[in-house]
């Protein structure tokens, strides 16, 4: 199952293609566990998870406007805590 959010700021990436959504899919144990243990680096934890589950790669989402990726972020948290959506 995944969910799709619209960007309200679309990004151009290397490949020239036009990125106005992402397909979300719901992450699974493994793609938590698969995760490097980078100690206390929350974001970059966040944006490795959430670059997994759209099937980008790091780069690509580097690219995204910061109030993306914040709406992005939420909607992986909700996944794991419906409760605060």
């Amino acid at each position: 199952m995944s969910e799709i959010l619209k960007l309200k700021h679309p990004v151009v990436l290397a490949d020239g293609k036009k990125l106005d959504r992402l397909e979300v899919r719901r992450p699974t144990v493994g793609d938590v566990l698969d995760l490097p243990p980078d100690g206390g680096d929350v974001i970059l934890r966040s944006a490795r998870l959430a670059a997994r589950l759209c099937g980008l790669n790091i780069e690509d989402l580097r690219l995204l406007d910061l109030q993306d990726f914040d709406a992005l972020d939420d909607m992986v948290a909700r996944f794991r805590n419906p409760a605060q959506g």
